[in-house]
């Protein structure tokens, strides 16, 4: 699980969270990670979504299926905007961690 939760509008606590998950998915065989994200009490600043969109490179060659959850009222928006920003990197949002978990199992 990515814990991108809790950065509010600091991006560069974000940016090293991003570089520590990218260094890890660095190890990993092309397509082969499913990607839960936990976004709570992060805010879709400008600088949270460009530190997220910078990664997208490293983690789109292995990671093959990805939602979020924590992302409700105005994160909800920071999730749209992210989807409609990257276009390929398209997630998917869940309420709770369980839904996330039965979603990123089916093929």
């Amino acid at each position: 699980m990515a814990e991108f939760s809790g950065f509010g509008s600091d991006s560069d606590s974000l940016k090293k969270e991003a570089g520590e998950i990218v260094e890890t998915l660095s190890h990993e065989p092309p397509n082969s990670v499913r990607s839960i994200s936990n976004v709570s009490g992060t805010f879709a600043s400008l600088g949270n979504i460009q530190v997220l969109m910078d990664i997208l490179p490293q983690s789109n060659k292995v990671v093959r299926k990805r939602c979020v959850i924590g992302a409700t009222g105005a994160r909800w928006e920071f999730i749209a905007t992210f989807n409609r920003l990257t276009g390929r990197a398209k997630l998917e949002n869940f309420r709770t961690l369980e839904d996330a978990l039965d979603w990123i199992v089916e093929e």
